[in-house]
């Protein structure tokens, strides 16, 4: 229908609406492939309904997990001119005011995204979604920078994280705190990037892991990516266009969008609004 083709368009406005995909907007290229359901809206545990994609909320609200048929998803994204699914963020629009998203993030750089158009405010709202799952996740392959479980991150999940850091993923966050060593330090001491450290917590753990700056769209879907994230996102809008890299050319172009406004107005992180981890799947 004429209103979901828009509200794709809206999602399509809300990917490019923070830096640093503002400002490198044209080295995308963006597809809308058709598939029409036999039946609208989105399943849920209590409620089946029928859709190309099979896409359901795995629980009932608040819980955010949701799922698709991935091999439908792949399917349909080879309709488009994109060449290699690897370079390539499938993000499906859920018709669905529900608050709710994952991105499946496969090894080989491929994703899948789901997004549904929440009416919660901001943070939480359509936009929050977008720019959480599929700036972040999908195609920034970041790492959730947000605290769920107190106490220190165990062996179990630094050996996952990693592992997935070896698939050049989940690169904002690190697990010491040591400015000298830090995956970030090529910021310290840089002029203007004062505001670049190491804040404890992030990747669900309250300790044992850092992220480079107290705030984060990765936390709770502000409209901010820190600058060490933005960096990553750059590197491989680069990478994949096949294009050189530099740090000069990055800061150069590089816009902090952290203003008195955005941080006087700012929600503390409410961990029932937490989005689902990232599912990983090596191949």
């Amino acid at each position: 229908s004429k209103s979901y083709e828009n509200a794709i368009r809206t999602a399509v406005d809300h990917f490019f609406a923070v830096e640093p995909y503002k400002s490198y907007k044209d080295h995308f290229n963006v597809f809308m492939v058709y598939a029409i359901s036999q039946e609208s809206g989105i399943s849920d545990p209590d409620l089946s309904v029928n859709t190309v994609f099979q896409t359901r909320y795995s629980a009932a609200y608040p819980n955010t997990s949701m799922t698709v048929n991935n091999t439908t998803c792949f399917n349909y994204a080879l309709k488009a001119p994109v060449g290699s699914l690897s370079q390539t963020l499938i993000t499906i629009v859920a018709n669905s005011s529900r608050y709710g998203g994952t991105t499946r993030l496969y090894s080989d750089g491929s994703a899948i995204v789901i997004a549904p158009m929440s009416e919660l405010g901001y943070p939480y709202d359509f936009r929050g979604l977008v720019q959480h799952e599929a700036g972040g996740h999908g195609f920034g392959k970041l790492a959730d920078e947000y605290v769920t479980n107190v106490g220190s991150i165990p062996d179990s999940q630094k050996t996952t994280l990693r592992q997935w850091q070896g698939y050049n993923h989940f690169l904002n966050v690190d697990l010491t705190s040591n400015m000298a060593e830090i995956l970030w330090r090529h910021f310290s001491g840089v002029a203007g990037y004062g505001y670049v450290s190491a804040w404890e917590g992030g990747y669900y753990y309250a300790q044992g892991v850092w992220r480079s700056e107290q705030r984060s769209l990765m936390i709770n879907n502000i409209n901010y990516i820190n600058a060490p994230g933005r960096e990553l996102i750059v590197k491989r809008i680069k990478q994949i266009a096949g294009l050189p890299y530099s740090f000069e050319q990055f800061r150069a172009r590089d816009v902090n969008e952290l203003s008195i406004a955005t941080k006087a107005g700012e929600p503390t992180f409410d961990p029932k609004m937490a989005l689902p981890p990232p599912v990983l799947v090596v191949r």
